[in-house]
């Protein structure tokens, strides 16, 4: 399988290779610390210790755009930020977490506010895989500066001149990823996209195999230093892991908003939506992979899962299904009405054929019919089955009629189908 693989990507990355280097196809030097795949547009700090740099960097249609850049002072000393009190700047994947004003700042610290200038954004440091590595501090914030400030260098923040950090300041929000390396990587836009590909390629092969059922597979995509946010080891993680492949082997995985990052040839960070759903749990929420290079291959070694409830996205699924169901009675088209029935349905002493029929039937009788929906309620019975009720307005020709209708929903969400369905008259 490994083998397989590899011999894909290499395939893979030789024709775009190709593609990007063919005559007429104009080079284009991009940020290559981040990424994302069918993403919303985002925006992304990049911190170059090494040429003391900041690089604004905004992501439309999965494309980075440097649109702004400033010097900064970083931490004193080389290297990676390892203990407390160092005074190194850490190099990682971090996420800004909030914003102190002025007058916070000088009411927590007193007159050593003027040292953070007009604000400061904090950093999630340590973040997961640092408390992972040992790594000890805290504190670290990209801020202003002191207007009489003489030091070159930071006790590990980033700091940024006043005034350009309040220009800044309308892209530095809660939740923006801050990328702090050794070494910005600027590629051209053949090498990004090949180096895009293999993150999406890798991730995608993690996400078939878990949804496959293939543990050998999802094995592999392992670091042995391996820990999960609940403190699971390797051995432990991949042991539950496979128990519930065998219990529950029925599920939905679906990934979306990707967005990776690099913060060196050996360390990445993806950041992604996941729903998971299976007989015995729907779960929805962010995760984040950190990845590290075990010999020559990239292998996860941290996992974090920031569980969300999923009630906004059912709610959303259940109201495009409504909708295609809605629209296929409203055509009458008895193949497309009929493909949102499970074919175990059962109703009022119809099965899927008899109900089917019943529907061919009436189809007949009518030109047109126009349905309304309103006052949609929702409750989740199970992991995959969702109770609907709402008012119906039914008319066709000259017939029509008010009512309750009540569906039963089986399946993950984007994947319904109505298990049975009542109506009372109003």
């Amino acid at each position: 399988m490994a083998k397989t693989l590899s011999f894909k990507l290499s395939a893979l990355f030789i024709l775009l290779a190709v593609f990007f280097t063919a005559p007429g196809v104009k080079a284009q030097q991009l940020s290559g610390n981040v990424f994302s795949y069918k993403s919303e547009p985002f925006t992304a700090v990049v911190v170059d210790k090494n040429t003391s740099t900041l690089y604004i960097v905004e992501m439309k249609n999965d494309t980075p755009e440097i649109i702004a850049k400033t010097s900064v002072l970083v931490g004193g000393g080389g290297g990676d930020k390892k203990v407390s009190g160092d005074m190194k700047t850490p190099e990682g994947v971090y996420y800004i977490t909030g914003y102190l004003s002025p007058e916070q700042l000088r009411r927590a610290y007193g007159s050593v506010a003027d040292d953070y200038g007009t604000g400061a954004f904090p950093l999630n440091y340590p973040n997961f895989f640092d408390r992972m590595s040992g790594k000890t501090g805290s504190g670290i914030w990209l801020h202003g500066k002191r207007v009489d400030r003489k030091e070159q260098s930071t006790r590990g923040c980033v700091a940024l001149e006043n005034d350009v950090l309040d220009d800044y300041k309308k892209y530095l929000k809660k939740g923006i990823p801050v990328v702090i390396t050794n070494g910005v990587s600027f590629e051209q836009r053949q090498n990004y996209e090949v180096e895009k590909a293999f993150l999406k390629e890798k991730l995608d092969s993690l996400v078939a195999s878990w949804s496959g059922l293939d543990f050998e597979n999802f094995a592999s995509h392992y670091h042995i230093q391996f820990r999960s946010g609940s403190g699971e080891n390797y051995a432990q993680y991949l042991g539950k892991k496979k128990t519930l492949m065998k219990l529950y082997p029925e599920r939905k995985i679906e990934v979306t908003s990707v967005r990776s990052f690099k913060e060196n040839n050996d360390e990445f960070v993806y950041d992604f939506d996941q729903l998971y759903c299976a007989d015995n749990i729907l779960a929805y929420g962010n995760k984040r992979l950190y990845l590290k290079r075990e010999i020559d291959e990239l292998k996860i070694i941290a996992e974090e899962f920031f569980s969300e409830s999923p009630e906004s996205l059912v709610r959303e699924r259940v109201a495009v299904f409504l909708e295609n169901w809605k629209k296929a009675w409203e055509s009458m088209d008895t193949e497309k009405y009929m493909a949102a029935y499970s074919s175990s349905f059962a109703s009022a002493g119809f099965n899927y054929e008899s109900w089917k029929t019943d529907k061919e039937e009436k189809f007949d009788k009518y030109s047109t019919i126009k349905i309304g929906i309103d006052n949609i309620k929702i409750s989740q019975i199970s992991p995959k089955r969702v109770r609907v009720s709402f008012i119906q307005h039914f008319s066709g020709d000259s017939y029509s009629d008010k009512g309750v209708k009540t569906l039963e929903l089986e399946g993950c969400p984007g994947d319904y189908r109505i298990r049975s369905e009542l109506w009372s008259a109003r």
